[in-house]
């Protein structure tokens, strides 16, 4: 699984805070059309990291809870396989 690299989203947080800048000084240079779709594409791009850090706990959630049964599980199951395998050997 490949993941957003945390640099490569703060790069694009620095330029969007520098755009927001020049934006204020020299906004009326550009397009409203095109102010207002970079504009959206930064919160839209800002929500969806947002929302992918969420679900990365929740994996990392998933895989902790997922360790401690498999754990838990061969704890319990690998001494009544050896038993039940003695077991029928004898017989």
């Amino acid at each position: 699984m490949q993941g957003i690299e945390s640099k490569r989203h703060s790069d694009m947080l620095r330029v969007i805070e520098k755009f927001e800048a020049l934006l204020s000084l020299h906004g009326h240079h550009l397009a409203h059309g095109h102010k207002e779709a970079i504009m959206k594409m930064s919160r839209e791009l800002k929500g969806s990291h947002e929302y992918y850090l969420i679900l990365l706990k929740e994996v990392e959630h998933c895989i902790i809870t997922y360790t401690d049964m498999h754990n838990s599980l061969r704890k319990l199951i690998y001494p009544s396989v050896r038993k039940m395998s003695t077991l029928s050997k004898k017989s």
